[in-house]
């Protein structure tokens, strides 16, 4: 119950992320080995750690490039967002799904990495066939030109981070897995435990 959705706080991403990366994270903040960033459901300038703003808008400044996936037009979207993805709410998997088909499509997902890291890899190959940017759209309300620009300014401007809400995307139905697809984008480019990607913090005993 509490995976559902935002019922316990931050419980149906942090199992999200456990779940799919191994390790809690809501994203590491981009360095100077990042090249994009993908920020899905959070406005830091209105809530985020010390400094977090302030390190996006340099990130801006040495050219990351930015895709903000937010229903709102905010802050974060109007000062960053290279791409803006407005999905209607409640569609977020799809929206994942149909970025990750255009990957798996174009051939710009990481085969190496995901030969050896991704469980499942085949089957989610499979999966996301069926959410072209056409059926993408039909769902979202995002338009499918959108959606293939976004996947492929992410994937082909690697390393890629990800920027993510405490539970700011699981205030919908099927929670857990609806973050894990968003998740697994950068997952499937290769950007997992890389520096300027999604990092794993390493802690001193």
């Amino acid at each position: 119950y509490g995976d559902e959705s935002s019922v316990a706080c931050r419980k149906g991403a942090l199992t999200a992320e456990i779940l799919t990366y191994g390790f809690a994270t809501t994203g590491s903040p981009p360095n100077k080995d990042t090249k994009s960033l993908l920020v899905w459901g959070t406005n830091p300038p209105y809530s985020g750690p010390p400094n977090d703003w302030q390190n996006l808008l340099e990130a801006k400044e040495r050219g990351v490039k930015f895709i903000v996936v937010d229903p709102r037009i905010t802050p974060t979207v109007s000062i960053l967002a290279d791409i803006h993805l407005q999905p209607r709410l409640n569609s977020q998997a799809a929206l994942a799904a149909g970025m990750m088909h255009v990957v798996f499509k174009e051939g710009l997902h990481d085969e190496a990495f995901c030969s050896k890291w991704i469980n499942g890899i085949d089957e989610l190959k499979e999966y996301v066939k069926t959410f072209t940017p056409e059926k993408s759209e039909q769902i979202t309300g995002v338009p499918a030109k959108k959606i293939v620009d976004a996947a492929r300014l992410y994937a082909t401007n690697g390393p890629g981070g990800i920027k993510t809400s405490a539970q700011g995307t699981t205030h919908d139905l099927n929670a857990g897995n609806n973050h894990r697809a968003i998740l697994m984008i950068p997952a499937i480019c290769g950007y997992i435990d890389v520096p300027g990607g999604v990092e794993d913090p390493t802690n001193p005993l």
